[in-house]
């Protein structure tokens, strides 16, 4: 009774479920406002379910139509793959200034009416690489039925280099563009499933299209990335689910010596993404369906690994089926199935994809492969199962990603059996004390075995260091100091902490080699390493130390980026001032990036004020044609999220409403 009424009037208690409720409570409302449909047209409603911007299959936009009316309606499912014709769904985007303007799906198209011949390249356009430019059929919606349409387009176009806050999809369909999808007028030609077509043929003639002009509701993009968890299985499930793409991409982007299965999940990814989202009973219904109709092996693999997390039962045999083959060309691709499953289950995998996996993982039998085809990627008939698990599928770390509660005593079993260095690496990820004796056993007897000579020695003593880092084993450092210093051992015995190395640390950086083999090492990289090393030996020390670092000159900016990346690593609260010196003024955009990134990691309350200042930096050149470059768009992204993080609070690109919140915290009236 005294713990309860010790709860009860526990102020702090209080204040903390009262904030732990209103949190819920506004999660599950904006979760119900994403669900929102529109109003109806003609019979019809319509939602944007899902929107990917980020993936190999260029920009996403996944639109369900729902018939509430009381006749059938013939809908579209997507736009023509035809450039030449006028998109029946409108892409429209909400700016900065907060007017919606229309932008393009893909280069050269025309906003008004139709456009010329786009020459979009199966290079250069993710959708177009991964076999997204398919005709997707009209269907006839019965009453109360629901359509998933897949829209797509060229990510840089569509998203304007940056990440979009919100947009919304109009679709415009009226007799005249019936018409002329129907004849091919304006120079195009009819496409293979107009319109006008229907799957029923002739006893489905009669229905009528729909036309009219629907728009779904805004769709706030990064707010519902950040809720997709809580998505999961709230979503009602349409009953004709877009098709998938059983093209392997352009043969210019394949691997063909490598697995197949993830070049088919790459022109499906957005589709496989959303899967969890509607409810699971249903899309486990429609999933097992197509699993039954494709005769493609590789499909099917694809196809299971997505159903079996949904409670398939016939999906979880046949991936037990799997497991006993010994084809090379078979198994490889299986791994990558069961890497897929794994990123189903997440932390929840149970008990049979566990087991599973420990068989796998602990599989001695030999490889076979096709006489008429040879040997595959330069293997030998000698290699076992378990060998490629671990090494080209690394399906130890994807189940270290995991995190599940389960995955150790499958990591142990694996790692006894086969101790590589991507087996280190999973223990290291998977961040469970356990594995530290294991760790210490395999790098003592790597020294007891006068640490055997190559590229492939070095690399598993590296991750060896790495993981030991990881799990702050402190013991490893004196082991560690006895190994070849290379950078990644040197930068894991300053992390460890252990004062005793700072002699050697010291001698590392001076330039004094004690051995030949210290000798062979590049120079400047182990005096660079061995400074960052000093640096985050003794925390007392680090800010001077890392201030000396980062004056410079570094030989190239990706050099000075891999010290910002060590300061991060450590997690010190002290650094935050450092980073808020190099968010501010570095103008190296790529240190820029990773300090804000860290500041939200850390959920820095002191860099607010600091990141509202610099949230329209520019830099030159600010766009760049690389996926991956850091633009301004993606820098004021960038920033948002992190004061999101930071905060708690949710008001996307909206500055305005950020200061406002600012100005009401006790911090900024105390500056």
């Amino acid at each position: 009774m005294s713990l309860i009424l010790g709860w009860v009037f526990d102020g702090s208690s209080f204040t903390a479920l009262a904030q732990a409720t209103e949190t819920d409570a506004k999660i599950a409302a904006e979760v119900s406002a994403l669900a929102q449909w529109s109003a109806p047209v003609n019979g019809l409603v319509a939602r944007v379910d899902f929107v990917d911007t980020w993936r190999y299959t260029g920009y996403v936009v996944l639109v369900q139509l729902r018939n509430v009316g009381a006749t059938p309606l013939r809908v579209p499912m997507g736009n023509s793959p035809d450039s030449r014709l006028a998109r029946l769904f409108e892409l429209h985007k909400l700016h900065q200034k907060g007017e919606w303007q229309r932008v393009p799906w893909m280069p050269g198209e025309h906003l008004d009416g139709d456009g010329p011949e786009v020459n979009r390249g199966g290079v250069l356009y993710g959708g177009i690489a991964s076999g997204q430019d398919f005709e997707r059929t009209p269907v006839v919606l019965q009453p109360g039925e629901g359509a998933q349409v897949y829209l797509w387009g060229d990510r840089a176009t569509a998203d304007g280099g940056g990440f979009t806050e919100q947009l919304r999809i109009r679709l415009l369909l009226s007799d005249k563009q019936l018409t002329q999808l129907a004849t091919g007028e304006n120079g195009a030609t009819p496409s293979k499933g107009k319109v006008s077509s229907s799957k029923g043929g002739s006893r489905l003639a009669s229905v009528p299209d729909w036309t009219g002009e629907i728009q779904t509701p805004a769709f706030p993009v990064r707010k519902a990335t950040r809720l997709h968890e809580y998505r999961r299985g709230s979503l009602e499930c349409p009953t004709v689910v877009a098709p998938f793409s059983y093209s392997l991409g352009s043969p210019l982007n394949r691997d063909f010596w490598g697995p197949q299965l993830p070049a088919l999940e790459r022109c499906n990814a957005a589709l496989n993404e959303a899967i969890n989202l509607y409810e699971p009973t249903q899309m486990r219904r429609i999933l097992e369906s197509r699993t039954t109709e494709n005769a493609s092996p590789l499909a099917r693999l694809m196809i299971a690994s997505l159903v079996a997390p949904l409670g398939s039962e016939s999906a979880k045999a046949f991936l037990q089926s799997r497991a006993d083959a010994t084809d090379f060309e078979e198994v490889r691709e299986f791994h990558e199935a069961l890497s897929t499953l794994l990123h189903g289950y997440g932390k929840d995998a149970p008990t049979w994809a566990l087991v599973l996996m420990e068989k796998v993982l602990t599989d001695e039998r030999k490889l076979t492969f096709n006489a008429e085809r040879g040997p595959a990627s330069g293997l030998t008939s000698a290699s076992r199962v378990l060998e490629h698990a671990t090494k080209d599928g690394r399906l130890a770390v994807a189940l270290a990603r995991t995190q599940c509660a389960g995955a150790f005593s499958v990591l142990e079993a694996n790692f006894k059996r086969y101790p590589t260095h991507e087996g280190a690496l999973a223990l290291g990820l998977l961040s469970d004390l356990r594995a530290g004796p294991l760790l210490m056993d395999q790098l003592l007897r790597r020294i007891q075995s006068a640490q055997p000579r190559g590229s492939l020695a070095k690399l598993e003593l590296d991750w060896l260091a790495s993981a030991l880092a990881d799990l702050h084993i402190k013991d490893a450092a004196p082991l560690l100091m006895q190994l070849r210093p290379t950078p990644v051992v040197i930068i894991a015995v300053g992390q460890l902490g252990d004062l005793k190395a700072r002699d050697w640390l010291q001698k590392l950086m001076e330039g004094e080699e004690a051995s030949s083999s210290e000798r062979r090492s590049s120079s400047q990289e182990v005096k660079s390493a061995a400074k960052i090393a000093l640096a985050a030996l003794e925390p007392e020390h680090r800010v001077t130390r890392f201030e000396e670092l980062l004056k410079g000159p570094f030989a190239d900016k990706w050099k000075e980026v891999n010290v910002v990346r060590e300061m991060a690593a450590l997690e010190d609260s002290q650094l935050v001032p450092l980073f808020l010196t190099l968010a501010a003024t570095s103008q190296n955009k790529h240190v820029v990036r990773t300090s804000v990134e860290h500041l939200g990691e850390m959920r820095a309350r002191q860099a607010v004020p600091v990141l509202l200042e610099i949230v329209n930096r520019s830099f030159d050149p600010d766009s760049e044609t690389f996926i991956t470059s850091y633009t301004g768009a993606k820098h004021r992204s960038n920033v948002y999220r992190a004061l999101e993080t930071i905060s708690g609070q949710d008001f996307g690109d909206d500055w305005a409403q950020w200061e406002n919140w600012w100005k009401g915290q006790p911090e900024s009236a105390a500056r």
